[in-house]
């Protein structure tokens, strides 16, 4: 099924999982999908946040620009 928007709420994961849980919310389709990260400020959780942010748009720039 097609969504238009994910909340992520794990602290932790390995590039991969991310991937594998960006897959649904990256499909080609006519509107962009929004992703939400939900953490705690001033702990381990925000330093992975900003760096799963920054994995996530470069992954998804490049499977936007491979498929549009």
């Amino acid at each position: 099924p097609q969504i238009d928007r994910a909340i992520f709420l794990s602290s932790n994961s390995t590039n991969r999982q991310m991937i594998q849980r960006l897959g649904r919310i990256l499909r080609k389709k006519e509107v962009l999908s929004d992703a939400y990260y939900v953490y705690c400020i001033d702990t381990f959780e925000e330093d992975y946040a900003m760096r799963a942010k920054e994995f996530v748009q470069d992954v998804a720039e490049k499977v936007y620009e491979e498929e549009y």
